[in-house]
């Protein structure tokens, strides 16, 4: 089995929608990760160079903004799934219903 069925989004247009909004948070997401593992470092080479909490503290700063941004998305992706997911499966139904009632 394919990871998408290209029938999906054939039978089902709005799933063409959700998959875009998904591609996109999965993209914004990734920059995240890359932004936090960027911060992580410098504040790790920042605290082995004997830096003090003061010259830390931006930094820190940045990273727990950046950790709520991640968690922010995954919330975000969560919704667009169960959301797309729900108007799929609706409108798949009543493509069924259509070709029951004819």
């Amino acid at each position: 089995m394919r990871p998408l069925d290209p029938r999906l989004l054939r039978y089902a247009s709005a799933a063409r929608w959700f998959l875009l909004v998904g591609a996109a948070l999965g993209l914004a997401q990734t920059l995240v990760v890359v932004a936090f593992a960027w911060l992580l470092s410098r504040a790790i080479s920042l605290a082995v160079d004997g830096q003090g909490p003061a010259e830390l503290a931006p930094t820190v700063g940045a990273l727990a903004a950046v950790v709520m941004a991640r968690a922010a998305l995954v919330w975000l992706l969560e919704v667009a799934a169960s959301r797309g997911a729900a108007s799929v499966k609706s409108q798949l139904r009543a493509r069924v219903l259509e070709r029951l009632a004819e």
